[in-house]
């Protein structure tokens, strides 16, 4: 019985549906730090602000 190994790297499967996907997760921690930021910022009136 013989066995072969693959040793050559597979093509990058989809690169426009990574690439979409990339975006998508970068627009929403933007959109996380900014509502969290806003919140810290303008939520607690009257509070001592760090």
């Amino acid at each position: 019985m013989t066995e072969t190994t693959r040793t050559d790297s597979p093509p990058a499967a989809r690169p426009v549906r990574q690439l979409l996907a990339a975006s998508v997760g970068n627009a929403v921690e933007w959109y996380d730090w900014y509502s969290w930021s806003t919140f810290l910022t303008c939520g607690f009136p009257g509070s001592d602000r760090l």
